[in-house]
């Protein structure tokens, strides 16, 4: 709950000193909060109750959060990937993908076909992520190219503190390019 400081808390007591590195409104019905170890999703309507406002800050079951807004894409549903079996999986509902300071790249919203809220989807392209310069992290960006279906992720490899990688999903095919 929010008290009349306006003021939401996103740790606990495994997060704590944590920073927000991204959030994505109009999620379902959801705030989604990216923080470096988390990931928080916030409901409420804003209206006011006495001193307390009408809003809900959860914490996912998500295992680490994103590097930088800018490493945060909608997934539309039907996206196809590839899960940390080597099975096809198609995404059924929009989801998140994000990069996660262990140098992967995880889908957040898959809850609803079972899986953890965190599902890792760049594992044919691991070994491009093992350089991943994490004191660059903000550095790291994504676009979305609507008209070949893709998404594409710029990173800091080695010494670099830009970009000097890249890495594309194609989410109609499932399949990944270096």
């Amino acid at each position: 709950s929010v008290y009349a400081s306006n003021f939401l808390d996103f740790s606990d007591t495994d997060t704590q000193g944590d920073k927000i590195t991204g959030a994505v409104g109009g999620f379902g019905s959801n705030l989604v909060v990216f923080t470096e170890r988390a990931i928080w999703t916030v409901t409420g309507t804003g209206g006011r109750v006495g001193d307390i406002l009408d809003w809900n800050r959860n914490r996912s079951n998500a295992q680490v959060g994103a590097v930088s807004k800018p490493s945060i894409l909608r997934v539309p549903e039907g996206a196809r990937y590839t899960d940390p079996t080597g099975q096809t999986q198609e995404t059924s509902r929009n989801s998140l993908a994000y990069m996660t300071p262990y140098g992967d790249i995880r889908l957040f919203g898959s809850e609803a076909f079972g899986q953890a809220d965190d599902t890792i989807i760049s594992v044919p392209v691991k070994d491009t992520f093992s350089g991943f310069n994490l004191a660059a992290r903000a550095a790291v960006h994504a676009v979305h190219d609507s008209a070949n279906h893709q998404f594409i992720w710029f990173v800091p490899t080695g010494t670099n503190t830009v970009p000097d990688k890249q890495v594309v999903w194609n989410y109609l095919w499932g399949v990944w390019y270096v």
